[in-house]
């Protein structure tokens, strides 16, 4: 207990289950943890639970809020634009498929030291209160596939 103080989980490629396990252990209990994620990683989600399908669902699509975490969809227009009210600007993403899109944007990473090493300059349940609209808020399914103006499959 009280060995990690803060993570950040960047496009992490974990199921929920293996997370909640972690999280349970001593360290765990008593470390703040904010998961990056974004839909330009779904595809990587996908492949993630393709490839061991009991495994449940990934961390792409949110660790449980409250207490010790934060969830951060960098993808989301609101997300980036409470971060910048907090003075850290970050890019949009420019592709709709990118597993390091939550490393190269241009100002993330001002963000994550501030996360590491500031937290008094970033206290987890101010960056909560925060983001609460955007947490509370469903996002968008995105398509990645054309779909050539097609609504329905026509009759066979």
């Amino acid at each position: 207990a009280r060995t990690v103080n803060r993570l950040i989980l960047i496009s992490a490629a974990v199921f929920r289950t293996e997370a909640a396990r972690v999280l349970a252990s001593p360290a765990g209990k008593t470390a703040e943890v904010f998961n990056i994620r974004g839909r330009e990683n779904t595809v990587f989600d996908l492949l993630l639970r393709l490839a061991k399908p009991l495994g449940g669902c990934t961390l792409g699509r949110g660790l449980a809020d409250g207490g010790q975490r934060l969830d951060l969809p960098l993808d989301r227009p609101e997300t980036l634009t409470h971060l910048r009210r907090l003075g850290y600007t970050i890019a949009a993403p420019k592709v709709r498929v990118c597993h390091w899109s939550g490393y190269l944007r241009p100002g993330v990473w001002r963000f994550y030291r501030a996360l590491l090493l500031t937290p008094g300059q970033t206290p987890l349940p101010y960056l909560q209160k925060a983001m609460d609209p955007v947490v509370d808020a469903p996002a968008k399914p995105r398509r990645f596939w054309p779909t050539f103006g097609l609504r329905t499959l026509p009759p066979a």
